[in-house]
């Protein structure tokens, strides 16, 4: 498994992405929308701030640390 968070709070069987949480991925983390396993892209930059993801359907997309709650990790 790669790119994986170091913990991993469950709330109703889904990991809780935090602000610390989505500092520490690492860059080809793959990561899911709303815990949608349909809905995936892969950490390709970030920066002290924000990530960025290209996702698989769309776009890529910087997201603030802090606003990866609708995130989880692979």
């Amino acid at each position: 498994m790669t790119g994986t968070y170091q913990t991993a709070d469950r709330t109703l069987g889904r990991r809780i992405m935090t602000g610390e949480k989505s500092r520490a991925l690492v860059l080809g983390t793959t990561v899911f929308w709303k815990n949608d396993k349909d809905d995936f892209g892969t950490v390709i930059a970030k920066d002290w701030s924000s990530v960025t993801v290209k996702w698989d359907s769309r776009a890529s997309q910087t997201i603030m640390h802090n606003d990866m709650d609708s995130c989880t990790a692979a």
